[in-house]
């Protein structure tokens, strides 16, 4: 199997580049937010304001490819112990959340009903 070292590289970098694409390079107009045109940086100079767009989308999609990365190292770490004491952290996490707004909903829903049953 052979690949082209230059593909191989910008590969690395597509999922930064489609999620960039609309909120760097782009300029979206209209109510639905549709891009019609690319960002202006250089007004009355089209090929200045891609060259110089494109460079600044292509560095902060790289930045953000290595940001991507060593977020990843973080969160999902390779051994199995972390993974599942990170899993546990989330899971508690979610349930005091879930905890936390079924009671002062609880608490809103019950003030609410006296506040009208008193009013009334």
């Amino acid at each position: 199997e052979h690949v082209l070292p230059a593909w191989g590289e910008v590969g690395k970098y597509t999922l930064e580049t489609y999620i960039c694409q609309f909120h760097i390079w782009m300029r979206t107009t209209g109510e639905n937010g549709n891009p019609k045109s690319i960002l202006v940086l250089v007004p009355g100079s089209f090929w200045v304001n891609f060259v110089v767009t494109t460079a600044f989308y292509l560095f902060i999609s790289m930045r953000l490819f290595k940001v991507t990365v060593a977020l990843k190292d973080i969160v999902v770490p390779n051994d199995v112990p972390t993974i599942m004491s990170n899993f546990a952290k989330v899971a508690a996490g979610a349930a005091a959340f879930t905890l936390v707004g079924f009671l002062t909903h609880s608490h809103f829903s019950i003030a609410v009903v006296s506040q009208v049953v008193v009013s009334a």
